[in-house]
């Protein structure tokens, strides 16, 4: 078992009507544990779907850690 990261990705949503006025179409950044993208996506399917909404699309999903300049050396 791959060990889950935090992972981003711009993902489109589409709303139930009755979620407030106007457009029910979106896009949003999710931030999500995975293992790989495809566990990112399906998570965020997931957690959409509990509310009564549809995952329409995923892009640029990556692994947070890989673009953050995190160090274990702390300067004073």
């Amino acid at each position: 078992m791959l060990m889950k990261e935090l992972w981003i990705g711009v993902v489109e949503v589409l709303t139930d009507a009755t979620s407030g006025a106007g457009n029910t179409r979106a896009f949003t950044n999710v931030v999500t544990w995975a293992a790989s993208a495809t566990e990112y996506a399906d998570s965020v399917k997931s957690v959409f779907a509990e509310y009564g909404w549809d995952l329409l699309g995923v892009e640029n999903v990556r692994q947070i850690a890989d673009h953050t300049n995190l160090t274990t050396n702390i300067e004073y």
